[in-house]
């Protein structure tokens, strides 16, 4: 109901308006209020940006996690650029993201930063395929803050790479993290079948 408090304004200010210059009443000081209650009312229907925290994309937000939610929720120069960057991945435009990313690593002014240039990185050469450059991005955002979901990343990129060892070991990582990650549970059933270890493969199952 609020929002149609200006609507109704506008609409009330117009007819009385049209009322007065009808009946050739209406002074050069009366068309000044009845244009600035126009201008007003129509201020108040502009609508309002968005946040930084309200535009950027859940996807990307989930990937950050607790640790980096506030990096670059400012509207400094540096926070457009990233956004800018994770929305290039998002549509399909990974190459540009890892660029643009790239410039803005050296501008990063915290940890959390560093750890959310370094995720969205990661997912950026997944999307373009490339797991052997995503691990170094990864590895440095496990570093900065250790999660289960990093670890997965990391697994999931060996696997990739049918470094089956080194998936196992990133998986077994997870699960000390997070002992009820059942995606790494059947993650690592998965590395087990690959080795045709079927015994280990239903321990984990």
């Amino acid at each position: 109901m609020l929002k149609l408090i200006p609507t109704v304004l506008m609409i009330l200010i117009m007819l009385f308006g049209f009322k007065m210059i009808g009946s050739g009443s209406l002074s050069p000081i009366g068309m000044v209020g009845l244009m600035g209650g126009l201008l007003l009312c129509m201020l108040m229907l502009k609508p309002k940006k968005p946040s930084a925290a309200e535009s950027n994309p859940k996807i990307i937000t989930d990937a950050l996690g607790e640790f980096a939610k506030d990096a670059f929720t400012d509207d400094g120069q540096e926070s457009t650029a990233f956004w800018t960057a994770a929305n290039s991945m998002l549509t399909n435009q990974p190459k540009a993201c890892i660029a643009k990313l790239q410039k803005l690593a050296s501008q990063c002014r915290n940890d959390p930063e560093r750890y959310a240039v370094a995720i969205v990185s990661g997912m950026a050469y997944m999307r373009e395929n490339l797991p052997e450059r995503a691990i170094p991005q990864y590895n440095q955002a496990i570093i900065l803050h250790p999660t289960s979901h990093v670890a997965m990343q990391i697994g999931s990129c060996h696997q990739r790479m049918f470094q089956l060892p080194k998936a196992r070991d990133s998986y077994e990582f997870a699960l000390e993290l997070e002992p009820n990650n059942l995606e790494a549970l059947s993650a690592l059933a998965t590395t087990w079948v690959a080795d045709e270890d079927y015994e280990a493969a239903l321990e984990y199952a």
